[in-house]
């Protein structure tokens, strides 16, 4: 499950920096953005209620740092996260990294990414 048409997030090198930016297997671009306020708001939020996010419009779950918080809180979230997210290759690593449980909720197209799969073995 994902959220009603979920927009692109930022690049991997934003979460995990040093690393170049991966480019994401989903085809859809960037639609908005939130505003420092409405990220402020929903990072409240999720840090009270992770599973809050799948009531979150489109552009909360495409916020690597909204959606990061959701899933520290309850790593079922990341399943609510958009699919940009869901599907790259460096984001998905970090919620391993924070929750190997977070393995339910992986993209099947992602284990087909041989640098992703052998990765995520590794953790």
């Amino acid at each position: 499950a994902s959220c009603e048409a979920c927009g692109r997030g930022m690049a991997a090198a934003d979460v995990l920096p040093g690393l170049p930016p991966s480019p994401s297997l989903s085809r859809s671009g960037s639609s908005s953005r939130l505003t420092s306020q409405q990220a402020a708001d929903w990072l409240t939020r999720v840090k009270r209620d992770a599973l809050s996010l799948r009531f979150a419009p489109a552009a909360v779950c495409a916020d690597r740092d909204v959606v990061l918080t959701a899933t520290r809180q309850n790593v079922r979230a990341f399943e609510y996260a958009a699919e940009d997210l869901r599907l790259d290759v460096e984001f998905a690593l970090v919620v391993l990294r924070q929750s190997p449980k977070g393995i339910r909720h992986i993209a099947e197209e992602l284990w087909r990414v041989p640098e992703f799969a052998l990765a995520a073995v590794r953790l």
